[in-house]
């Protein structure tokens, strides 16, 4: 085989297999079937080529003719054909089996009758030594009547083929269809373009080249387009493919010009030298380049970016840097508007509303639009949410209407609130939110480039709102347990007051019922001060209850900690004496004036000192530590005693109001405490051994003392 026939033999490779691919995926489709069809007749004008290139005598040259020739006139009619059903039925006309036999058999006969009369001679070129045979044809006239009327029949057929295209392309709105119709457009016209420029170069130039010679590269460029436009249905942008046409077209040339100039002619020269053939020397020299093409189309494919498509490619950036700040939004109504406006700013939509999953009324309901009534919903079992779960792409309303029917109630709403474009919001197969776009500013149609963006967009932005919502989860089952707690504060409060007042108040009532009897004097007065005690205790009982549940405001003032810490002590100081503890003072005389009021501060101290002395009540004997320190930018005051400690278990309730460990105690001094040293910004904390004591530590912050 010779080395010349490699392009020939890899084009016949690739369209057979995109032939057996294409029908082996769906054989009973017709388009299917046509494209293979259409491959075939490439890699028919393949093989013709490849057999002339290697052929040895002129019969072997006059099949090979006939087979190129066969595959050359027989891929307009496939073409044709296919025009007329992709990517929809365009007519009815080869619907009918008569039309499609004399479509079809006019064309096989006059090609059937030029084959016959073709006859054909090796002929050497002056490119000889780039192609080992090529031939011409050596003809009665009578061949060229069938063989022009032949040629007409290709003319016409491609130029029928792509008028249908332009046709298709004009009355179709989905960005998908239209996207396919330009690589069709583009593909067959960048053949035809490329095969007239290389035959008027070969004529004009007298460059001596087979009229068929460059064949393959033109249906190697066309097959390509087609695969990508058919088989895959990929969602691509045009851009890219004229992008990639630029970029193969250039490494094309860039390649073909290396080896004619160097490598073919070092070959020759080393050939000529050693007088022997130079295919292995070439080999060699095809291998290296082989090598150096990636680097060499990494280079050349920045430069045509940044050349060509820098509008583009910011536009890209654009929606990548927006996705990207997504994940710092925890609002969700944030979130959604951001979303929201980005979209209709950037791609410039009349309006457009995101619809949240409602678990209550089971739909699809607005969380945040522009220009779209907000009374619009979505069953979640909507034919519409489940044609988005399962395409899992964003769908044109053309798209939908034409899967559903026009009189579904879905197509019905999105026509009332002018939709175009409905995007599926999907998190792990769920369908999280639906994204409801209106028209474009001018009624501009949707791209598949803008598609694209926005199928890269839903995808982050679906995390985004996924974790948006288990945020708002979190936060209403916080404010929920919030309200239970609440509730039972509620609740362990009026349980406490009752508890309270039910004690003093049967006293009150107990005295003043034995106060209707006959009873001395003692005894009257005995009970009147009962009922006196109690009064006033139920009046300490109300104070205390109110200081908690609607504390005072601060009156805030400079003033000197231990002047209050000193005048607490003296307080406590004559029952301290009669329980026999000592009192030790540890104070930091440098301490500034601070900013605080002395009676809350005053009833903090006084208020844990009771507290300690309470735990050394059956102790006869005891030490009751107060310590004033200032480090770290804040003020720690600890209030010690050696009594009997607090449990493990108690700890964590001394907070809590009306719990108490006091045969009289009311429950509500920690918790009085604790809300005045919060208000402050400092904390309370304890350090307890039982049968050793505690330590209760109150800081304050110096950071707003000025």
């Amino acid at each position: 085989m010779s080395i010349y026939s490699l392009p020939s033999i890899i084009a016949f490779a690739l369209n057979v297999a995109l032939g057996l691919i294409v029908l082996s995926s769906n054989p009973k489709r017709t388009p299917n079937r046509l494209f293979a069809l259409f491959a075939f007749s490439f890699a028919t004008w393949n093989i013709g080529e490849f057999t002339i290139i290697n052929s040895s005598s002129e019969t072997m040259t006059l099949f090979g003719a006939r087979v190129l020739l066969t595959g050359l006139f027989m891929f307009p009619v496939f073409f044709l054909h296919f025009t007329y059903i992709f990517p929809r039925r365009f007519s009815a006309l080869l619907d009918h089996l008569r039309n499609r036999v004399i479509f079809y058999a006019i064309p096989i006969a006059v090609l059937v009758l030029s084959l016959t009369l073709l006859q054909v001679k090796v002929s050497p070129k002056g490119w000889s030594n780039l192609f080992y045979h090529s031939f011409r044809p050596l003809q009665p006239p009578s061949f060229y009547i069938p063989y022009l009327v032949l040629a007409f029949f290709l003319a016409l057929y491609i130029s029928w083929g792509v008028r249908n295209l332009f046709v298709s392309l004009k009355t179709t709105t989905l960005a998908r269809e239209r996207l396919q119709i330009k690589y069709l457009i583009f593909g067959v016209t960048s053949m035809i373009i490329a095969g007239v420029a290389v035959d008027l170069a070969n004529y004009s130039l007298k460059l001596g080249l087979p009229l068929f010679s460059l064949s393959s590269l033109y249906t190697i460029l066309l097959s390509l387009f087609f695969a990508i436009a058919v088989i895959r249905y990929r969602l691509l942008d045009i851009h890219i493919l004229i992008r990639s046409g630029i970029l193969y077209s250039s490494l094309s040339a860039l390649m073909m010009v290396i080896y004619v100039l160097i490598i073919k002619n070092l070959g020759d020269l080393i050939g000529g030298a050693t007088r022997s053939r130079s295919v292995l020397t070439e080999s060699l020299f095809i291998i290296l380049l082989v090598l150096l093409f990636q680097p060499l189309k990494n280079k050349v494919e920045m430069l045509i970016d940044r050349l060509f498509y820098r509008g583009k490619y910011e536009y890209q950036k654009k929606f990548m840097d927006f996705s990207e700040a997504l994940i710092d939004i925890a609002n969700l109504h944030e979130l959604l508007r951001g979303i929201v406006n980005f979209v209709i700013q950037t791609l410039h939509t009349q309006r457009a509303a995101l619809l949240l999953r409602d678990q209550g009324l089971n739909s699809f309901v607005p969380g945040y639009g522009e220009n779209i009534p907000e009374e619009i919903g979505v069953d979640v079992d909507s034919h519409l949410a489940k044609s988005l779960r399962l395409s899992k792409r964003p769908m044109e309303y053309d798209d939908i209407r034409e899967r559903m029917g026009a009189d579904s109630p879905d197509v019905k709403l999105l026509k009332r609130i002018r939709a175009s474009m409905v995007v599926p919001m999907m998190v792990k197969d769920e369908l999280i939110a639906i994204f409801v776009l209106g028209e474009k500013s001018l009624k501009k149609r949707w791209t598949v480039e803008e598609i694209n963006l926005l199928t890269i967009l839903s995808n982050q932005a679906s995390i985004a709102i996924s974790r948006a919502l288990m945020y708002e989860e979190v936060k209403a089952k916080e404010r929920e347990l919030m309200r239970s707690e609440k509730l039972a504060a509620l609740g362990e409060l009026s349980a406490g007051i009752a508890h309270e007042v039910r004690n003093p108040l049967g006293i009150i009532s107990g005295s003043a019922e034995t106060l209707k009897k006959k009873i001395d004097v003692k005894t009257r007065d005995e009970l009147i001060q009962f009922i006196i005690d109690e009064t006033r205790r139920l009046d300490g009982l109300l104070s205390n209850f109110l200081d908690f549940a609607r504390p005072r405001r601060p009156n805030l003032q400079r003033c000197n900690l231990l002047e209050i810490a000193e005048d607490s002590v003296a307080l406590i100081s004559k029952r301290a004496r009669d329980q026999g503890v000592t009192v030790e003072k540890d104070y930091d005389r440098n301490l500034p004036p601070l900013l605080l009021d002395p009676v809350q501060i005053k009833q903090v101290l006084i208020n844990l000192e009771l507290n300690a002395l309470e735990a050394m009540k059956y102790n006869n004997e005891g030490t009751l530590g107060i310590g004033v320190k200032k480090g770290n930018g804040r003020v720690t005051i600890k209030v010690s005693d050696t009594g009997k400690g607090v449990s493990p278990e108690i700890q964590q309730k001394i907070y809590d109001p009306f719990f108490t460990t006091k045969e009289n105690g009311i429950g509500l001094g920690l918790s009085i405490v604790h809300r005045i040293v919060e208000s402050y910004g400092g904390t309370i904390s304890l350090s307890s051994e039982e049968g050793k004591g505690t330590t209760f530590f109150v800081t304050l912050p110096l950071k707003n003392q000025r």
